[in-house]
């Protein structure tokens, strides 16, 4: 699915490129975008349903920006860069895996423009031409998140039929059939994998298994990566990362060996930078949370600060403050969805908030401090992108004052409810 949609977004840009410009690539490349916010020399946003992949930006290089004005002249009714972005989407909806893909221009500015960037299969693409350079920009889907927007039980199909009976259970897995089906099963499913580099400040990469290999007479795992051998980024041939990925409760830890650098080829002499690792000898099965948590049927607001962020939209003293609902709450966390097209939303994992409750039946919101341990950007339909963030609560009783007490006794009650409606269910009420 992910290398899938790489190869129609490159197909498209470059068809489009030629059959409305005349501009055969010289050069194009893939690049693995860190999360942040960057300002995109934009072109056009393109919206697109009936498949994982949702947006595309188009952008280009002041040279090629001349170029389209020129193209302007000789192009009747249809501006040239009208006539670019028709012929690229009518090409990128044939080749995107999906079912009946379909995809509308949201807007056509040639201006800079500021793009939030999640940090999670995202890529950047550039393709020079005689006439100046080519962007586009997008965050791909994984084969999970694809089949979750259609409501198929994929994920839990690939864990029964891959991963070791009873795994949720068990401390660890090392037979080496169980190693080899869970090396199937992150190749088949796209997870998210997060590497980290012990011993250095650098941030975890976030990275996916694009196929096993060989190198020399050793097997390798070939991970989406830009892999740097020097010093500076801590990852050199023979370095041990600490891997995981996240599955329902639990987390999957294991030790990877970087080989070296490496790449994928995409078709087209394009290719995507990656790295070779060593498989893992062993995988540990952790818990991904200390307290249980339970569902919300309430709407439950959550007002999110991220202490030192800087000026408000709107002018104001202080951080502006990201409103959500919460999903699910515990003694020690929560999960909360906000609306990402808030200008001020950009969290990213330890990332220290300031979170504000608004629990029923308090008059003033309940204030603690927290720790982002998961970020994730939905991709389902739906009439704004949302972004999932794990919240961990650093409670300190000194500092939070009645806060911990407040959420404990505010769970208790909602799971006393909870517990309740399963036993009327059940029938026992009528014993």
């Amino acid at each position: 699915m992910l290398l899938d949609t790489l190869k129609a977004l490159i197909n498209a840009s470059q068809d489009a490129l030629q059959a409305t410009c005349g501009l055969p690539v010289r050069v194009a490349s893939v690049s693995l975008l860190a999360r942040g916010s960057l300002t995109f020399p934009a072109l056009a946003d393109i919206s697109v349903n009936g498949t994982g992949l949702h947006r595309v930006h188009l952008g280009c290089d002041s040279m090629f920006c001349g170029h389209l004005g020129e193209l302007d002249c000789a192009a009747g009714d249809e501006s040239g860069l009208e006539t670019l972005t028709s012929s690229f989407v009518e090409r990128l909806v044939e080749d995107l895996p999906g079912r009946y893909p379909r995809a509308d221009v949201e807007s056509l500015a040639v201006e800079p423009h500021n793009i939030r960037t999640r940090g999670v299969r995202t890529c950047g693409f550039r393709f020079e031409t005689a006439a100046g350079q080519f962007f586009l920009m997008a965050e791909l889907p994984s084969r999970v998140e694809w089949e979750r927007e259609r409501g198929r039980e994929f994920l839990q199909v690939m864990t029964e039929s891959y991963l070791p009976d009873g795994w949720a259970g068990r401390d660890v897995f090392s037979e080496t059939t169980a190693i080899e089906s869970f090396l199937v099963f992150l190749r088949k499913t796209e997870l998210d994998m997060e590497c980290q580099v012990p011993g250095t400040d650098q941030a975890p990469y976030s990275t996916f298994l694009v196929e096993q290999c060989r190198f020399g007479d050793r097997r390798a795992l070939k991970l989406a990566m830009a892999g740097s051998d020097d010093a500076r980024s801590g990852l050199l041939p023979g370095t041990y990362v600490a891997a995981r990925i996240g599955l329902e409760e639990r987390s999957l830890e294991f030790r990877l060996r970087y080989i070296g650098r490496s790449s994928h080829e995409l078709g087209g002499d394009v290719e995507l930078p990656c790295a070779l690792f060593e498989p893992p000898e062993l995988v540990t099965v952790a818990q991904r949370r200390q307290s249980f948590r339970i569902p919300l049927e309430k709407q439950i607001v959550a007002d999110l600060v991220l202490p030192g962020r800087p000026r408000r939209a709107d002018g104001g003293d202080g951080p502006a403050p990201v409103s959500g609902l919460v999903a699910d709450l515990s003694f020690s966390g929560a999960r909360i969805t906000v609306d990402s097209s808030q200008p001020e939303t950009c969290f990213s994992d330890g990332d220290r908030v300031r979170c504000l409750l608004h629990l029923p039946g308090h008059p003033r919101p309940v204030e603690i401090l927290a720790v982002v341990r998961r970020t994730v950007t939905t991709l389902a339909e739906g009439t704004w992108p949302r972004e999932e963030l794990g919240l961990e609560f650093t409670i300190s009783p000194g500092r939070d004052g009645d806060a911990p007490e407040a959420i404990r006794d505010f769970v208790l009650c909602e799971q006393r409810s909870w517990l309740s409606r399963r036993i009327q269910v059940a029938g026992v009420d009528d014993w």
